[in-house]
Formats: structure tokens, C-alpha cells, sequence
């Protein structure tokens, strides 16, 4: 736990020499690149901006510029039916799919809304919404709309609640180890059973 709140530590010092630029782009990378969630790097960047080395609202502004954005691209390049969109869209569970296709025009807008605040959907969402086909005007507002409140949300929680914001931290990070622990055993156990009933079929 301590080690965790030091590596933590670490990096709030280090967010907090960044320039508005490049947190742009850590923003993008958390998650994906970067092994902490995009909504704890959002936390630590209010965090920091409560001591005053960023400004709170060009943190906000870059926050949801940046949300809106790694959306846009994945869903662009899913809408064009790219290999990497094929790729993607096997990783993603056919019911899930399957909700987007036939969801009525009152329910998808919560379906884009929910994604932003669910590990594993925040990432899934443009990609589903690219390989359905959702019409990308009807896509990049509802995006829009869900990143004006996703991205204020928790750095606003890192900056209002700074006294606390740490642990919060170091919680959502081990989370996501859990997460992609539960998937790895899920995926490997669905590898095994997949063979042994290609051996019986034998």
C-alpha cells in the first residue's frame, strides 16, 4: 500500500511539470498506454490543480478536450471497417453489441453515457458505436455530452477532495490490475474449455 502511495506520489509530481500540451496527450494515454485509469489521472490532475500548479479551469477545458477526443478517433477508425476495428470488435462480447444494434433512439444515448463511467466499456463504447454504425453526428454529441460531465466529475473530486485523494488513487489503480487479472483467467479458461470440447468433437 505505502509503495503504491509513493509510486502515486511520484507521478503527481510529475503531472504537475507537465504543460497543458502534454497533458492533453497523457490524458489519451491513461488506460491504454499508461497502466493507471484515465478517471484516476482526471482526479490527480484536480488534485494538483488544488495547490495551484495548474489552473483548475484549463485542466477542466483540456480534460474534457481530451475525452472527446481519444472518442473520436477510435470511433473513426472503427466506422471505416479498418483490420485494427475487426481486431477490436473480437475482443468485444456479442451481447454487448448486440445492445447497441438494438437499442431504441431513447435508450442509446444512455448506453454512450453509462460507458464513460464503467472500466473496460469507457474504451469499448467508440469502438462498438464504430462497428454498429451510429451515425457519427448522433455519436460525437452524445460523446460530447458525456465527456462535459465525465471529465468535470472526477477532477473535480481530486480538486475538492484533495485531502483524500491518494488512497482513492492507489485504489482505482489496483482495480484495474484486478480487472485485467479477471479477464486474463476468463480468457484462459475459455481457451481450455474451447479445446477440450475440440478434442472430444474428435
Amino acid at each position: 500500500m505505502m509503495s503504491s502511495i509513493h509510486s502515486v506520489a511520484g507521478l503527481v509530481e510529475y503531472l504537475g511539470n507537465l504543460s497543458y500540451g502534454n497533458i492533453f496527450f497523457i490524458i489519451i494515454a491513461s488506460g491504454h498506454l499508461l497502466p493507471i485509469p484515465e478517471s484516476a489521472t482526471l482526479i490527480l490532475l484536480g488534485y494538483i490543480s488544488a495547490f495551484g500548479k495548474l489552473n483548475i479551469w484549463s485542466v477542466l477545458a483540456v480534460a474534457v478536450l481530451a475525452t472527446i477526443a481519444i472518442d473520436l478517433v477510435v470511433y473513426a477508425i472503427c466506422l471505416g471497417g479498418s483490420e485494427l476495428a475487426t481486431r477490436l470488435s473480437k475482443r468485444i462480447k456479442i451481447e454487448l453489441l448486440d445492445k447497441y444494434r438494438n437499442a431504441e433512439e431513447k435508450h442509446l444515448f444512455g448506453l454512450v453515457f453509462a460507458s464513460h463511467f464503467i472500466p473496460g466499456w469507457r474504451f469499448a463504447n467508440p469502438v462498438i458505436a464504430g462497428v454498429t454504425q451510429m451515425p457519427w453526428k448522433k455519436f460525437t454529441l452524445y460523446s460530447l455530452i458525456s465527456s462535459l460531465v465525465y471529465a468535470p466529475l472526477y477532477t473535480s473530486l481530486g480538486f475538492f477532495f484533495h485531502g483524500r485523494v491518494l488512497p482513492v488513487v492507489v485504489f482505482l489503480q489496483s482495480l484495474q490490475h484486478v480487472i485485467l487479472w479477471v479477464l486474463a483467467v476468463a480468457l484462459a479458461t475459455f481457451i481450455i474449455v474451447y479445446n477440450i470440447r475440440s478434442h472430444a468433437k474428435e
